[in-house]
């Protein structure tokens, strides 16, 4: 929603101002961040346009835009506009009335997600800057997860709660050959792990018998057995900080697996290489199912997959990321 309202204000000759109303967030962020006058942006990031207030005050000819109503963010970016980034193919949105039209929805359409992926990243980047305190504890808990610094890292998003909007629940298993892959390719490459799902975080915790303890997960309580969302069952700030700590982990890993989800795609953002570098398990693809036992899609081979423009990380980040 940011990154496409930042858009949105770069095409209208806009300064945007960060700021989200607790009765709009409520059910996803909790309302405890507005208490005493908390800013929910700054839990986690710099502050954009802090002085917002004093400019307006010193210059005559700044005028201060009314507020965009609810229906604007919702269904309007979400769903109705044509023009805002977006995740998958959402329900009811343009780009699923495309792809209903030409039978490609359980396919993935490279140059549609580089599209929103490059948008989403130029966004991002000039207004996803972590705050000083948090991006410590990103590097800190990147160097509790690989001290020695060994590449090459295999990403994997598992989301195994809530899913909406036609998005298909990808389990373990169709992970689980990729994995098996990747370690035997690469003998010294590890595999971070994103779930939400204390199932899936259990099941994965068994691939190190054949991997070697090479498979990393976060070391967190904000997980869940069923299929309710974990905002809705622990204290949204802690799950958001959680979250937030894993895309800042996959986006710092050289491939990625991953299904439709805002989790994955924010990775992808951080780090647009990725775009090239990762497959899509919740549209068609080769599963591993061959009789050789090769994956043609993973995304090691993405030089001989893929045929397009071949991006490199961000500026920002740094070799270890």
């Amino acid at each position: 929603m940011v990154a496409n309202f930042v858009l949105y204000a770069g095409h209208k000759g806009l300064v945007p101002l960060i700021q989200f109303e607790p009765s709009w967030v409520k059910r996803t962020m909790g309302t405890a961040w507005a208490a005493n006058g908390g800013k929910l942006w700054e839990v986690f990031f710099e502050g954009y346009c802090h002085n917002v207030s004093v400019w307006l005050a010193s210059c005559s000819n700044v005028m201060r835009e009314q507020s965009k109503l609810k229906s604007f963010f919702y269904p309007g970016m979400q769903y109705k506009y044509k023009w805002p980034i977006h995740q998958w193919y959402n329900a009811d949105s343009p780009a699923k009335d495309q792809c209903d039209e030409t039978d490609t929805c359980d396919r993935f359409n490279a140059a549609v997600f580089q599209q929103w992926r490059l948008q989403g990243h130029a966004a991002s980047r000039r207004v996803h800057r972590l705050s000083a305190p948090y991006q410590a504890e990103v590097d800190r808990l990147w160097h509790r997860l690989n001290p020695d610094g060994v590449r090459p890292v295999l990403g994997l998003h598992m989301r195994g709660s809530d899913k909406r909007s036609g998005r298909i629940v990808v389990r373990p298993e169709a992970f689980w050959p990729y994995v098996q892959l990747f370690g035997a390719n690469f003998p010294r490459g590890l595999v971070y792990v994103a779930t939400e799902s204390a199932i899936y975080a259990r099941a994965v915790e068994l691939w190190n018998t054949t991997l070697s303890g090479r498979v990393l997960m976060q070391p967190i309580d904000t997980r869940v057995e069923g299929r309710k969302g974990n905002f809705y069952v622990h204290e949204p700030l802690k799950v958001a900080h959680d979250v937030l700590l894993d895309i800042m982990m996959l986006a710092r890993c050289d491939y990625l697996l991953h299904g439709a989800s805002a989790v994955a795609e924010s990775a992808i953002y951080v780090n647009p290489a990725l775009h090239w570098r990762s497959t899509h398990l919740e549209y068609a693809h080769s599963g591993c199912g061959n009789p050789n036992g090769t994956c043609p899609d993973a995304p090691w081979l993405w030089e001989s997959t893929y045929h397009g423009p071949h991006y490199s990380a961000a500026p920002e980040l740094d070799e270890a990321g």
